[in-house]
């Protein structure tokens, strides 16, 4: 939520201080702030060599910071693992690495690195740096949500002289997001009164006052975070967010672009959502270009036609996958719980059925092959997944039961991807898809998975499942954020499909309405710490169950 990842990696972080033989403007413009003179300057000192490794150290680390910055993480990373080698006293180098492996998905590398930092991290009160590790690894606990975790090294980074006014800003940024709103404005304002020119507070009372409704202060509290400073993307995210809220389009794509020009600042998962939200409202203004007549008549209009034509006739199909018993990995325990609800559930609602449960690769996709039959002459196509699913290279695929996940060639031998084998059967001219996927749950395939990639290519392996655009009449929807991991639930089912479970059934009510439902329902049965997402390109109103139905 605040800048602290963008601070992690400034270049004046490593001040350096440069002796012969290196040439001056290459002194100069390797310790400046010009990415392309970084790049050039810090290139040239370590080609010319130097008797000081300190100085070669600190032309990686600084070039490193330029191209994490630019999200060249294969080369940020060769960077700062030769500043290591030189110096393993570069305190710097530990925490700018430890974020190049976080923001590729490599959390227990960053884990290892940021505690390195902090163990050879001075623990003097008179020396300015001493709280800076701790700092820096309060930012990654947010991050990953170990918000316990955070208040700790906050605590700690107090005891060596941290400032009071960063110490408050962090400590109201996890409470804002273990949702102990009342205490993050409380600490907020605390530390605008020790730090008023610090922008991190003014963020946080922007996301609690959004997350309240109030949303004419949200946008007051960001508008002035940004006269604070202008370069960090989460206050446009959550701005976006605001205009978002008072159906403002065109101002919530342009803050959401601007997000995204600061990606590097934005908290992990954010960059996906913010894709995912201009894609969904730039379809939203083109297709409004295009009505024809008052805008309030065609959503009536629409209304009317959607719950007496989507409701009431016409075939509907969906696909149940319910994976739980994984040979390599451990069983979950849900999955067949939640796709055998969901499957009378939707029976009930008029849908033929065509479910599967544990299946193995052969076993999916003769299943799904039986489906994509089947949807050509659907009007309504519905698909359902609960179980382990990844990302590589943004494209999202599901596992089978019987995956390794050993290879790198598993991606094409191994997995089922959604897109090619199952969504592009799925909505269309005048149909409806809608595909629904709980499978953002902590995976430990995939995590070994990214480790047969390599560091440099790991990268390509996220958390959770990329964001999808759901397009020509069809909706998608994840149990969390894209980038997140969901859970699978202490219950009988999930909470995502507990609270599908809940509202699809509800007579009369729009299907994205339903979702926005089941969104706060699974927001306040975590904890605030799961928040499902959506991206629709629906063409009409769609109603499951007229009003009529129960």
């Amino acid at each position: 939520m605040h800048r602290f990842l963008h601070q992690a990696i400034a270049v004046a972080f490593a001040a350096i201080v440069f002796a012969a033989p290196a040439v001056a403007d290459d002194r100069s413009d390797c310790g400046g702030k010009d990415y392309d003179k970084v790049i050039a300057g810090c290139s040239a000192i370590i080609k010319a060599g130097s008797d000081s490794k300190i100085i070669l150290a600190d032309a990686h680390l600084n070039r490193g910071n330029v191209y994490m910055a630019k999200l060249d993480f294969e080369r940020a990373l060769s960077d700062y693992d030769q500043a290591i080698r030189l110096n393993a006293n570069s305190v710097p180098a530990y925490i700018s690495r430890g974020y190049s492996f976080l923001r590729i998905g490599e959390r227990e590398r960053a884990r290892a690195d940021l505690d390195q930092a902090v163990r050879i991290s001075p623990k003097d009160r008179d020396n300015p740096t001493s709280a800076v590790a701790y700092f820096r690894r309060t930012n990654f606990f947010i991050e990953v949500q170990e918000f316990e975790n955070a208040l700790a090294d906050i605590d700690r980074a107090l005891a060596v002289g941290g400032g009071i006014g960063l110490a408050l800003a962090y400590r109201a940024a996890t409470y804002a997001l273990m949702g102990k709103l009342d205490l993050a404005l409380a600490e907020a304002d605390r530390s605008t009164k020790v730090q008023p020119k610090m922008s991190g507070p003014y963020i946080t009372r922007g996301f609690v006052y959004l997350e309240q409704g109030q949303l004419a202060r949200a946008k007051d509290e960001l508008d002035h975070a940004l006269s604070l400073d202008s370069r960090n993307g989460n206050t446009f995210f959550h701005r976006a967010r605001v205009m978002e809220a008072i159906d403002d389009a065109r101002a919530a794509i342009a803050d959401y672009g601007k997000a995204l020009e600061f990606q590097l600042s934005l908290r992990l998962g954010r960059a996906e959502i913010a894709r995912g939200k201009i894609a969904e409202f730039e379809r939203k203004l083109r297709s409004t270009a295009v009505e024809d007549g008052s805008q309030e008549q065609s959503k009536q209009v629409a209304g009317l036609e959607g719950k007496q034509a989507i409701a009431t006739s016409g075939k509907r199909l969906a696909l149940v996958i319910g994976n739980g018993a994984y040979k390599y990995s451990d069983r979950l325990p849900n999955p067949r719980n939640d796709g055998q609800a969901m499957s009378a559930a939707l029976a009930k609602m008029g849908f033929e059925v065509v479910d599967g449960y544990d299946l193995d690769k052969g076993a999916m996709e003769a299943t799904i092959r039986d489906f994509a039959r089947k949807a050509a002459a659907a009007d309504v196509a519905l698909f359902f997944y609960a179980g382990h699913g990844m990302q590589v290279g943004a494209r999202n695929y599901l596992i089978p039961t019987d995956a390794k996940l050993e290879e790198a060639t598993a991606v094409d031998f191994e997995l089922v991807d959604v897109d090619q084998t199952i969504v592009k059967y799925m909505g269309g001219e005048s149909k409806v898809g809608i595909v629904l996927l709980d499978a953002c749950r902590n995976n430990p395939l995939a995590r070994s998975f990214a480790r047969s990639f390599g560091v440099t290519r790991s990268g390509s392996v996220g958390n959770g499942l990329a964001a999808m655009s759901g397009e020509g009449g069809l909706l998608i929807a994840f149990a969390t954020a894209p980038g997140d991991v969901a859970a699978d639930g202490s219950g009988i089912n999930s909470p995502f499909t507990a609270a599908l479970l809940k509202h699809l059934p509800t007579p009369g009510m729009e299907i994205e309405q339903i979702l926005k439902r089941v969104k706060n329902e699974v927001y306040q049965a975590t904890g605030r710490q799961q928040q499902p997402w959506h991206n629709s390109a629906l063409r009409t109103d769609v109603f499951l169950v007229g009003d009529t139905q129960q």
